[in-house]
């Protein structure tokens, strides 16, 4: 059976009069299989009030619980559910994301690093975006490589340029990568979500600077079992 189909026989759903009403019925009634697939230190109460809140919020998520399509929301919320990741928009890790009449989860660029830090191998994450009038100075190089970022702090930043990424693992290597503003562009008109106004491409365009560099980071790095699923 499918997850679409899964989801449609158990939350067993009931047309209700407004999209509002929907939402909060829709989520009540998959409050059960939300607390299955929950991590355990995660509060399914206030999982649910993120959730409602986010779509309720969305005038573009609500005409999607209003048609056919609604199932894809709930599919996307249990996509969430099941990697442990809260919606809160102020904590960047992830988001829904309507397009075409329909929804998907996006994972946002603090979800995919709170998912690599589960694997246990890795003491810590930096992505940064570097701005015209910061000083930085970068040498790649095998024998003695350089890197030096010095943001600055008074008077104008000026245009950013570039996003980094610095993983730093337990046993004392490093992983860096690097992206300047036409790589990152490029990435951007490849998204289909970007297109829309609700996009966080357009809402918090230097997190995705940092979600892009670190993805391409991520690639080389080891990942949590639920990301690898």
């Amino acid at each position: 059976m499918s997850l679409t189909q899964n989801l449609q026989n158990k939350a067993n759903i009931e047309v209700v009069q407004t999209p509002e009403q929907q939402v909060e019925r829709l989520i009540k009634k998959m409050e059960r299989e939300i607390i299955k697939a929950l991590p355990k230190h995660m509060s399914v109460d206030h999982f649910s009030r993120v959730i409602i809140t986010a779509i309720k919020s969305n005038n573009d998520l609500l005409k999607i619980m209003a048609s056919d399509k609604y199932i894809t929301v709930l599919s996307s919320v249990m996509l969430s559910a099941q990697l442990g990741l809260d919606l809160t928009p102020s904590l960047g890790q992830g988001y829904l994301i309507p397009y075409g009449g329909t929804c998907t989860f996006q994972i946002g660029y603090r979800g995919l690093a709170k998912l690599v830090r589960q694997s246990g191998e890795i003491s810590k994450i930096e992505t940064n975006i570097v701005y015209k009038n910061d000083e930085f100075d970068l040498v790649l190089s095998p024998i003695e490589p350089k890197f030096k970022h010095r943001p600055k702090i008074d008077g104008d930043r000026g245009e950013p340029y570039l996003a980094y990424c610095i993983v730093l693992f337990k046993d004392g290597t490093y992983h860096l990568e690097w992206m300047d503003k036409k790589q990152i562009q490029q990435v951007k008109q490849k998204s289909p979500s970007a297109r829309h106004s609700s996009s966080p491409w357009n809402t918090d365009e230097m997190e995705m600077w940092r979600k892009t560099v670190f993805k391409r980071a991520s690639k080389w790095l080891p990942i949590s079992t639920e990301l690898s699923n």
